[in-house]
């Protein structure tokens, strides 16, 4: 029996790579959106906010307090769902629409999922019947839901919203932003540290969330059991740039790709 079409909700966020704008696409799939939107929405009430009080990634709307147990909260609740990342160069909406698509269809293909549906934020693409023409096909997988939403109104797609977010944070301190960091208030960490650097909060909390593969034999064929990595790159993690390839490398190592094993 084949999987159920996955719902795949998108938003953006721009990001500046090497001195160069790129527009940096995220997405979460999900089997079931209703059950989700449903436990942000008492993630929202747990912490005194309506349904229709919107998340936005370091959103100044809410106190610090807040702020953290969205994000504790947020990042726990999407761990079950696959994750993509695709940055592009340039400004052009569309052009990185389409090549998301692609990225969407790839995804589908080699998870043998016979359609999808597929949500993004209002505004993300200028001209939605232009994309529409772009995944119609015959052949599986078929987009079988092409919709735009308002992330006002949606609690998936503010998930997105908050997981694209990460990433942007992730990426930018890898880049050289200022250090930031976040205390660890996972008690089965205690003995490690007291806090995490941003990178290492979004890498560790949404490992093996990118679509990629996770190594099952080293060089020699034999079993990994100590060092297995999940690797997104090319897969669930995707550029379309002409930066260079030690960015491109740096990127590879320390944001698509995440260690597997026991973290004590």
């Amino acid at each position: 029996m084949k999987a159920a079409p996955p719902h795949i909700f998108v938003d953006e966020t721009w990001i500046e790579i090497e001195g160069k704008k790129h527009i940096m696409l995220g997405a979460i799939s999900t089997e079931n959106p209703g059950h989700l939107a449903h436990e942000v929405s008492r993630l929202k009430s747990s912490i005194g906010l309506k349904p229709f009080d919107e998340i936005k990634w370091n959103s100044a709307n809410f106190n610090q307090g807040q702020r953290n147990r969205l994000s504790e909260g947020i990042i726990r609740l999407i761990r079950d769902c696959t994750g993509l990342i695709s940055i592009v160069e340039g400004s052009d909406r569309q052009k990185a629409s389409e090549l998301f698509a692609d990225q969407v269809i790839d995804y589908c293909s080699a998870n043998e999922f016979p359609a999808y549906f597929l949500a993004l934020d209002h505004g993300l693409i200028p001209k939605p019947d232009k994309l529409a023409e772009f995944v119609s096909r015959s052949h599986a997988p078929t987009c079988i839901g092409l919709s735009t939403l308002d992330s006002r109104y949606d609690q998936v797609i503010q998930c997105a919203d908050v997981f694209v977010g990460f990433f942007r944070a992730a990426i930018r301190q890898e880049l050289g932003a200022a250090l930031k960091l976040i205390p660890n208030t996972d008690e089965s960490f205690e003995d490690i540290r007291i806090a995490w650097t941003l990178t290492e909060y979004v890498i560790l909390g949404t490992r093996g969330m990118l679509w990629g593969q996770t190594d099952t034999l080293d060089d020699r064929g034999f079993v990994y059991y100590e060092h297995p990595m999940h690797r997104a790159m090319g897969l669930g993690f995707r550029l379309h740039s002409t930066i260079t390839q030690e960015v491109r490398n740096l990127l590879e190592k320390n944001i698509a790709t995440v260690y597997m094993g026991c973290l004590h």
